[in-house]
C-alpha cells in the first residue's frame, strides 16, 4: 500500500554507508513516509493510474472510485471485470473468475479466520465474505465468494441468514466446519454468539436489518442460484 515502507523493510537491512546509494535510498524514503499525510497511499490492485478518467488529478485517493470506475471500464471491452481482493488481481472472463473463487475455497485453511471486511487508513484491505454463503455447496462457487465491500451490506446480508435460523429446527450446525468450534448449537442463540467470536460477525440483539446507507450497489450478493442437479 506504500512503496517507500516495501522499500525500507527491505533496505534497512542492509550492510552499507549512509552515503552509499542504498544509505540515500532509505533516508529519501524515510522523508518521504514522514511528510505523507495519509497512512495508505494506494491498494494493490486499485492503483490510481488505474483510473481512466482522469478525476483522481488533484484529489486525494479513493479506492472506492478507482475500483468503480477502473471495473466499468473493463467490462464494457470485456464483457466482465472483477477484482479479487485475496490475490490482488484483475479477471475479464467469467470462467477465470470462478477458476479463481474455486481455488480460494479449496484452500480454505489460507484465508484469515475473520469474514469481516477489513478497512485501513480509510481503505479496503481485505473485503468481506459470508459464513453461510462459503459453508453452502448448492450455490455456484462465485456466490460462496461474494466479496462485500462494505460492512453494514455485509452484516446486513448475514442477518438475512440468522432469521432464517428462527422458528426452525435444532440442532443448528455451524455455517463453516470450523476447526475450533462444536460446530453444533442447541438454540439460535449459540451460532450467533460463535460467529461473533470465531468470524467477526457482531452479534444483532433484535436481528432486524441494519439499515445504513450502501454506497455501491455491487456490494449486494446476486440471488442464489441453485446448481442444477446431474
Amino acid at each position: 500500500m506504500m512503496p517507500e515502507r516495501d522499500r525500507l523493510a527491505q533496505n534497512l537491512f542492509k550492510i552499507d554507508t549512509l552515503r552509499s546509494p542504498i544509505g540515500l535510498a532509505v533516508l529519501h524514503d524515510m522523508l518521504a513516509l514522514y511528510q505523507k499525510s495519509s497512512n495508505v497511499e494506494y491498494r494493490p490492485g486499485l492503483e490510481p493510474d488505474k483510473c481512466p478518467c482522469g478525476k483522481r488529478n488533484g484529489s486525494s485517493y479513493d479506492w472506492r472510485h478507482v475500483n468503480t470506475c477502473f471495473k466499468a471500464a473493463m467490462a464494457k471491452v470485456y464483457g466482465f471485470a472483477e477484482l479479487c481482493f485475496l490475490c490482488n488481481k484483475w479477471f475479464h472472463c467469467t470462467e477465470a473468475w470462478d477458476a479463481d473463487c474455486q481455488h480460494h475455497m479449496d484452500h480454505l485453511d489460507h484465508l484469515l479466520v475473520w469474514c469481516d471486511p477489513l478497512t485501513y487508513g480509510g481503505v479496503l484491505a481485505r473485503a468481506g465474505y459470508c459464513p453461510f454463503c462459503l459453508g453452502d455447496r448448492n450455490v455456484p462457487v462465485s456466490v460462496r465468494m461474494h466479496q462485500f465491500k462494505i460492512r453494514w451490506t455485509w452484516l446486513d446480508h448475514i442477518q438475512t441468514h440468522i432469521r432464517t435460523l428462527e422458528g426452525g429446527y435444532m440442532p443448528v450446525h455451524c455455517p463453516i466446519l470450523h476447526p475450533t468450534c462444536l460446530g453444533v448449537f442447541e438454540s439460535i442463540q449459540e451460532p450467533q454468539f460463535h460467529l461473533q467470536d470465531a468470524f467477526g460477525v457482531e452479534r444483532n440483539r433484535d436481528s432486524t436489518k441494519i439499515k445504513r446507507p450502501r454506497h455501491e450497489s455491487g456490494d449486494i450478493p446476486p440471488p442464489k442460484r441453485k446448481r442444477p442437479q446431474r
